[in-house]
């Protein structure tokens, strides 16, 4: 209610976050024997990023029921540079650590919906439903990747297992800002993401020998 609250009255709320993320490449690489255990890897290429947030959040305080939601998503398009060093322990197996850099261009779009069911502040004959839309199609935007993995070599088959860290900066702001309710204020909406997690991969190189070190 507007200005005071019964505190005898229990406040029941629950809320979800989703995230959705997945980017596709296309790069070409090459290989320079530094010395006789470590190996430069550098990359050049192009990089597609699509980006998904979804956010929902439902309270009753005894009288009144509130649901809110607000969901975007970013599609980007840009290039991608990086470089890797690769230090040979065996003929067979070798640890890679590596970092790359993507500058996006991205055009994102988003809604924010509020329901007040039961009726409650400034709503007349409920349900009132109010509802915000917001875009932007000249986004900038940067993705930085970081990894660490061993890499064992038998042939033309690489297998790899280690940590990759993403962070995903600009484009996956909310295009919809959050709205002060009764002259209070709130923070702005975060503009990065980070992701972190262990990668298992297996690579195929054609017209290749067993040394990692081969195009």
């Amino acid at each position: 209610s507007f200005g005071s609250c019964d505190p005898s009255l229990p406040v029941a709320f629950s809320g979800g976050l989703g995230i959705k993320a997945s980017t596709w490449d296309l790069d070409y690489t090459q290989t320079i024997d530094v010395a006789g255990k470590f190996s430069l890897k550098w990359l050049g290429g192009l990089r597609t990023a699509s980006f998904e947030e979804n956010q929902s959040f439902s309270a009753f305080d005894g009288y009144y029921t509130y649901e809110q939601a607000r969901s975007w998503d970013a599609d980007a398009f840009g290039i991608r540079v990086g470089a890797a060093g690769i230090f040979h322990f065996t003929e067979h197996f070798g640890m890679e650590a590596g970092v790359s850099w993507s500058e996006m261009m991205a055009e994102t779009e988003g809604k924010a919906s509020q329901t007040f069911v039961d009726g409650g502040f400034a709503c007349g004959a409920p349900p009132c439903v109010e509802l915000l839309k917001g875009e932007d199609d000249n986004l900038h935007g940067s993705i930085l990747d970081v990894e660490l993995k061993g890499v064992w070599s038998a042939g033309p088959v690489d297998v790899s297992m280690g940590i990759t860290s993403s962070t995903w900066q600009g484009f996956v702001k909310n295009p919809v800002p959050a709205n002060g309710f009764l002259f209070s204020s709130e923070s702005p909406p975060n503009d990065n993401v980070g992701f972190t997690n262990f990668e298992l991969g297996v690579r195929w190189r054609f017209g290749s020998s067993h040394r990692m070190t081969s195009p």
